[in-house]
Parts: C-alpha cells; sequence; structure tokens
C-alpha cells in the first residue's frame, strides 16, 4: 500500500517565519511527504468575525513572499511544500508557485468555485471533511470532477479530539461510499491514532506538528514534535508493508516449512 505523511505546521509557527522555516527542516527529516501551512489573511475574513479571532488571524498569517521562502526551504530540504488554501485568490498563489497538490480544509467542503479551481489546476486535491456530511461530500467530489486526483480525508473538527469520537472506520465507509482514495487527519492527542486509521489503509495521513507543545495555541497539544512525528512516520510504513494484500498465499518460507512440519506428526 502507498502511504504519504503530511506534517501540518499550520498555525504552529505563530508568525514567526524563521520559526515557520525550522519547521520545514525539521519536517524533512522525520521522513514526512509533505510540510504543510495554511494560505489566508486578515482580509479573507468576513466582517462578521469576531475581533479575537481577527487578531490571531494576524498574527499568524504568512504573507506571499513567506510562502515563497517555504517552498524553497522545502525544496532545499527534501519535502514537498503544501498548504491549504481559503478561496481561489490563495489557491492561484499556489499554483503560481508551482504547487501541485492543494489542501482544502474541512470549512471549505461546501465552496465550489474553490473546488471547481482545485481540480482544474491541481494534479491532487486534499479534502478534509470534519463538520461534512455525506450529501456535501458528494457534491464536494462532483465539484472537483476527476475523483482520480482526489483524497478524501476523513476528519472530526474538535481540538482535541477525545478517542470515543475519532470515528476511524467513518474513514472506510467514505472510501465504499464514494470509490475515492481515502485518508485521515487527525485531531487526536498521539500517535495511535494515525497508526490505526493506517491498518484501516489510510493512503494519506495528516498529523499537526510543533518544534515546542507549551507555544501558544489550540494546536500544540495535539501536534507531534519532531521526534514524534519520526516515529509516526516509522511506524506507519511498517504497519502499511505489514497489511499485504487482500487474499491468503503461502511465503516462500511457509513453503519451505510446511513440509517439514507437517512430516513431524502424521494424520490420524
Amino acid at each position: 500500500m502507498s502511504l504519504r505523511v503530511i506534517a501540518e505546521a499550520g498555525e504552529n509557527h505563530l508568525g514567526d517565519i524563521d520559526r515557520a522555516l525550522e519547521m520545514v527542516r525539521r519536517a524533512a527529516g522525520t521522513g514526512a511527504d509533505f510540510v504543510k501551512f495554511q494560505s489566508y489573511n486578515v482580509e479573507d475574513l468576513s466582517p462578521e468575525t469576531p475581533p479575537e479571532a481577527r487578531e490571531w488571524v494576524s498574527r499568524v498569517q504568512l504573507s506571499v513572499d513567506d510562502h515563497r521562502k517555504l517552498r524553497d526551504e522545502a525544496e532545499r530540504s527534501g519535502i514537498t511544500f503544501l498548504s491549504m488554501a481559503v478561496n481561489v485568490r490563495w489557491a492561484t498563489v499556489l499554483q503560481d508557485l508551482g504547487c501541485k497538490a492543494i489542501k482544502l480544509a474541512s470549512v471549505s467542503l461546501t465552496n465550489h468555485p474553490l473546488l471547481r479551481f482545485a481540480g482544474e489546476h491541481f494534479d491532487e486535491v486534499f479534502i478534509s471533511t470534519g463538520m461534512g456530511n455525506v450529501e456535501e461530500i458528494g457534491e464536494a467530489l462532483e465539484a472537483v470532477g476527476d475523483r482520480a486526483k482526489v483524497t478524501v480525508l476523513h476528519c472530526v473538527s474538535m481540538y482535541p479530539v477525545p478517542d470515543e469520537h475519532a470515528s476511524l472506520l467513518s474513514m472506510t465507509y467514505l472510501r465504499e461510499r464514494f470509490s475515492c482514495s481515502v485518508g485521515y487527519s487527525d485531531h487526536t492527542i498521539g500517535n495511535v491514532a494515525c497508526i490505526a486509521a493506517c491498518a484501516l489503509g489510510a493512503e494519506l495521513l495528516e498529523k499537526h506538528f510543533t518544534l515546542d507543545k507549551t507555544l501558544e495555541g489550540t494546536d500544540h497539544i495535539l501536534s507531534a514534535d519532531p521526534a514524534e512525528m519520526a516515529d509516526l512516520v516509522h511506524s506507519c510504513h511498517r504497519v502499511a508493508a505489514q497489511l499485504g494484500t487482500a487474499d491468503k498465499h503461502l511465503s516462500e518460507g511457509e513453503m519451505e516449512a510446511r513440509v517439514a512440519m507437517r512430516s513431524m506428526f502424521p494424520a490420524g
């Protein structure tokens, strides 16, 4: 099974571009395939946005030049730069930066202009489904168009998610319902849910990533630090290798052993 892992830097850089660049380098060292950021600024917010939320976005927003620096650092470090765009304007920025894949957050599940743009201009579209119902997910896939380029990520939009609400079997339901690639965007604490999702056949895993869990913000507590992310990547690739194929066959070692083993105890 092919498996890829996203180290979700998100807002955990707290608007500090030097910290964000260090996160790129440290994410690359974990073996993750992507390091992901978030593309928006205060101008994208609705007039009804509370002042405290507006202040937070002003603090953590990244400029277009910041995006370019992060992309370049990712290329130097050997990891793929990825970002979540909240609208077509930011998706165009990512396209102009040469991104081949785009992440769309749960909040954009009903943003059909953005979904259509992503389907038309990117090779891969990763869509989180937190807060979305089955009908909205189906309509989102129709908006993207080419289902072969989409990976639908099961996600629960709580921060953090209690174990009893993780609902990992929703991922296999989405695969069967929509005949598409599926993955898991994790908001639980620790690595157990991601490893379990991998055992259920996730093709893409997204885990929040931080350099310091004591920093300000809601995401640090549920994020993996570099050592935890490296362990997650290693463990999940082991699980993916262990899954094998959905049949029953004898390995070469079993073929050699069974003659000797069966001869020890004759039938009867």
